[in-house]
């Protein structure tokens, strides 16, 4: 759809296109269900790039992703002059329908430590280097050089339904005012070990 409603929209530093892209084709196709899906998100990233857009990708990684496939995608991206990326594994939520592939903590840290290693040799190698849009904290989280007690959500979110509860994922709901958000959510059932959702 974006190729379709780009005229709609002008450059600008403060604006961004982030497209969805689970990784390499045969990755985001398996990922999304979709044949053909990455070959329609990748031209159109490069109409955009060529417009003068500022475009990052988000990227979800699964227990199917391998850190050297996964590396090269990356590499892929900042040649075509991708802004940004956004890269977050697949957390497990209940109404999923594939319960199958989530990265477990343990499989999370591993898959990020062997990423970013492969990352830091490229860049000494002369290719470019990744830019993530998120804190090197969180990038640290992942990685398992740090330990957070997390929330389950951590902007909050408003939308026509109201102020969005916490967890997005499972769905607990919405309140009508920030304050009501606020007051009425048991925050300290949440974080590691305390909400089994």
């Amino acid at each position: 759809i974006l190729e379709k409603k780009i005229h709609l929209f002008t450059p600008s530093p403060y604006f961004n296109f982030s497209v969805h892209l689970d990784g390499d084709r045969d990755e985001h196709d398996r990922a999304t269900g979709l044949k053909g899906a990455y070959d329609r998100a990748e031209a159109a990233i490069k109409v955009a790039l060529a417009k003068g857009f500022r475009v990052t990708i988000n990227t979800t990684l699964f227990n199917t992703a391998v850190p050297e496939k996964t590396a090269a995608f990356f590499d892929h991206m900042m040649e075509l002059g991708l802004d940004d990326i956004t890269v977050s594994p697949g957390y497990a939520y209940e109404r999923a329908a594939d319960q199958g592939h989530f990265l477990t903590r343990e499989a999370t840290k591993k898959m990020f430590r062997e990423l970013f290693r492969i990352g830091k040799e490229g860049v000494k190698k002369g290719k470019a280097k990744w830019r993530f849009s998120q804190s090197p904290l969180f990038m640290d989280f992942l990685a398992g050089n740090q330990t957070y007690e997390c929330t389950p959500w951590g902007i909050p979110g408003y939308s026509i339904f109201g102020w969005q509860r916490p967890c997005y994922l499972v769905a607990e709901g919405f309140a009508k005012t920030y304050r009501e958000l606020m007051d009425t959510t048991d925050w300290d059932k949440y974080g590691i070990g305390r909400y089994e959702k």
